[in-house]
């Protein structure tokens, strides 16, 4: 990632070609960590580990982190969370959601976000180029 020059990717809005530089993806990428927080589970981090938000977050945050590049400052350790579920309602969706493998949860969300874009013609190409 240190040679990374730049990112091609396409706009939602419009589905324009543009190009950032890596310092302003660096930018975005941290401000996208800052954004993901206001979804974040109020707890139960651990017993939440596949919701979705989260997941993401957590992604990102150890990109920025492992990147060198977390330009914000953001106290996250998952390691910490609690695993008790106490004060979170129990719901049929709760309980089905637990006993589906995460792959198959992440393969359905991936062919959502592909169904979606192509209803809007949104193209997903991305191009990462180095030096």
């Amino acid at each position: 990632l240190k040679s990374l020059k730049s990112i091609v990717c396409y706009r939602v809005i419009d589905n324009e070609r543009m190009e950032a530089d890596a310092e302003a993806l660096w930018v975005q990428l941290n401000y996208q960590a800052m954004h993901l927080l206001d979804f974040l589970p109020l707890a139960s981090w651990k017993s939440n580990r596949e919701d979705g938000f989260l997941r993401n977050f957590s992604l990102l945050f150890e990109l920025l982190t492992k990147a060198n590049k977390l330009l914000c400052n953001i106290d996250f350790d998952i390691k910490e969370a609690e695993s008790s579920r106490g004060g979170q309602h129990k719901t049929l969706a709760t309980e089905v959601f637990k006993m589906v493998p995460a792959e198959t949860i992440w393969k359905m969300a991936r062919e959502n976000i592909k169904k979606f874009s192509a209803k809007i013609n949104h193209s997903l190409d991305y191009e990462l180029k180095f030096e």
